[in-house]
This record gives structure tokens, C-alpha cells and sequence, in this order.
């Protein structure tokens, strides 16, 4: 048993056996529970004072921990706050499964509607008072006030993807969109691709439109390459003057679309024009099932969803058993693949 498990193997062990016994047993010796679970005498001290906080047993001075019988059950509820439940669902399984090894069980909340009634969703989470939050914020409401109570609370909370805006320090699961966006114009630049535009179709105030872009940029400097402007599509007014580069000798070898979505929007776009663009490489990102309707390969960046689940719980199932632990950040990769 991983040294990181075994506190909470060892409460949902005990638990279980004390809800199958009589009012009024005495559990056995203290040396003798530790032996038999295979634990330090401290550790299962620890488990048994955290039975006796939530009045599953009563210590008896010269008896040991005697069973009371009118007992409610431990609260060991984790809450997941999840804006996509589509987009998340691995991260969603995952993090559930990782979670109920430790004897934990899952409430899985939809963050939707708007700022008011997600205030709201995340207030009774709080007042729910579980044992931990996990935290998938929707990009259009990242800044609401609830969040820094949240994170400055005394509820053990890991937030996914990104913290939200105002909240300085928070332990965090991530998937480095910036870094994997670099990677994605330096593949291009040994591919020979030398002149490189960026197409987006959603407000550049969106945070990952920022992080795309700006891993966009990373890649630019890195390859000693200078943005063009006019290759740089980030507002709908742009747009217009934008399809006009892709005619004549100006046109970009290679388009970095922020999502996959986006890039067969600026393919319908171009078609509907009659520009040939079989030659230009594009780029998405996401992997997502649309791309077998494309009209020809892209480079797109697959995501470690099930991987942010398992990293997402372990942040939170440390925090949960060492109130101390300070706030992480865990970055994971992408996997750069063509579709």
C-alpha cells in the first residue's frame, strides 16, 4: 500500500467494521488494530481520533474505543464543480476512481448558467462543508468572488486548468497549452513552413485564446520568426482583410488555428471563397471527433483528460491528509499528433 493511501485505506477500512458492530463494543487493543492492519501504532491513532470527531466511537479511559450506537455516517463526500461534463467526462472518471480508493465518494456538480446562479452553485457547495472541491471554472464567469473565498477557505480545493482571476495561490492540475503551442509552430519550422498566420473566432479576451496565443508567440521567437499583422486574425473585424492574404504570392505555408473547431470554420471560409488552401498546413488543437469531417490532415494536440482526473485527485487527496501541504502546480503534456 502507497505510503500517500494508506491513512484514508485505513479510516474507510475501520469504518466499514464499525458500522457492522453492536453499540457499546470495544474495538481491541490499540497495538493489536495497528498489527492487524499493518500500520504505525500513530497512524491508526489518527484514524481512530477521526472516528471519535464524527461519534462513530467513544474513548473510555481503562476500556479503549468503545462503539456508540446512534451514529450518523462520516461525511467522506469529495464535490467536483465541472463548468463541460461533455468535454471532462475521462476527467470526470478518472478522478472518481482515484478518489474511491481511498473510500472516498463523489459528487459531481454542473457549473452552468449565469455568474449569479453559479455563485450560488459554488456557496452551497461551501456550506455542504466536504471533505474537498475540485474546481473546473467556466472561462466566461473565472473571476467571481466566491472563488477567492474559496480558495483562501478551509475546504482542502484543487482547481483545473487554470486558478481563477483574483485567486493568487491555489494548488492546480494544468494542461500546458502554452508550452504544446510552441512545440506545434516548431514542428512546422522543421517541416520548412516559414510563414505563419493564427486564426481565432472567439473573443481574444477568452483565456485560452491568450494561452494559445501566446504559446503562438513562444514558438514565433524560438524559430526567430517575426509575426505578420495582417496574418493575425484575433477579432471578427479582422476577418475580412485576413481571407484576403491567402490570395497572390503573400500567402501563409502554415495556419495556427486556436481549436480544431476554428479550424474548419476558416476552411468553410476559404472554400466558400474558392481559395485553394491544399497546400497550407493547419494546425488545431483539442483532437476533438470532428476531424474526420475535414477536408484534409491537421496537426492537432491530443489531451491528457484522463491524466488531469488522476493528478487532480492526488493534489486534493494530499491536501486532504496533510493541511499544510502547500499549493502545487502540476503541469501536464499534450500529445502533438496528426489527424
Amino acid at each position: 500500500m502507497a505510503r500517500k493511501t494508506i491513512f484514508h485505506s485505513l479510516l474507510g477500512e475501520l469504518e466499514q467494521r464499525i458500522g457492522r458492530l453492536p453499540a457499546g463494543t470495544i474495538l481491541p487493543a490499540e497495538q493489536a488494530l495497528a498489527d492487524e492492519y499493518g500500520v504505525s501504532k500513530p497512524t491508526l491513532r489518527r484514524a481512530l481520533a477521526e472516528l471519535a470527531e464524527h461519534g462513530l466511537i467513544a474513548k473510555e479511559n481503562g476500556i479503549g474505543s468503545v462503539v456508540i450506537g446512534a451514529r450518523s455516517a462520516m461525511r467522506r463526500e469529495l464535490i467536483f464543480l465541472c463548468n463541460n461534463l461533455n468535454f471532462y467526462s475521462t476527467t470526470l472518471s478518472t478522478f472518481a476512481a482515484r478518489v474511491r480508493q481511498e473510500n472516498y465518494f463523489l459528487s459531481i456538480v454542473p457549473l452552468d448558467g449565469d455568474a449569479f446562479t453559479q455563485e450560488q452553485i459554488i456557496r452551497t457547495a461551501i456550506e455542504q462543508s466536504p471533505y474537498g472541491i475540485a474546481v473546473s471554472a467556466d472561462q466566461t464567469h473565472n473571476d467571481l468572488p466566491i472563488y477567492r473565498e474559496l480558495a483562501s477557505g478551509p475546504i482542502p480545493t484543487v482547481f483545473l486548468c487554470r486558478l481563477p482571476g483574483g485567486v493568487e495561490s491555489g494548488s492546480l492540475a494544468i494542461i500546458d497549452n502554452r508550452r504544446e503551442f510552441c512545440r506545434i509552430v516548431q514542428r512546422l519550422y522543421r517541416e520548412g513552413c516559414r510563414k505563419f498566420a493564427f486564426f481565432t473566432d472567439i473573443p481574444p479576451s477568452v483565456e485560452v485564446v491568450q494561452e494559445r496565443f501566446a504559446g503562438f508567440l513562444d514558438g514565433m521567437r524560438r524559430c526567430r520568426l517575426k509575426p505578420q499583422e495582417t496574418l493575425l486574425c484575433l477579432r471578427p473585424e479582422q476577418q475580412q482583410e485576413f481571407l484576403l492574404r491567402f490570395s497572390g504570392p503573400g500567402a501563409p505555408d502554415a495556419v495556427c488555428c486556436h481549436d480544431d473547431r476554428s479550424a474548419l470554420e476558416l476552411m468553410k471560409l476559404l472554400r466558400a471563397r474558392g481559395i485553394d488552401y491544399s497546400k497550407i498546413r493547419f494546425t488545431g488543437y483539442d483532437n476533438l471527433s470532428l476531424l474526420r469531417f475535414l477536408p484534409q490532415k491537421l496537426l492537432t494536440a491530443e489531451l491528457p483528460l484522463a491524466e488531469l482526473g488522476k493528478a487532480a485527485a492526488e493534489i486534493l487527496l494530499r491536501q486532504i491528509e496533510n493541511r499544510s501541504f502547500k499549493p502545487v502546480c502540476k503541469r501536464l503534456p499534450a500529445r502533438i499528433k496528426e489527424s
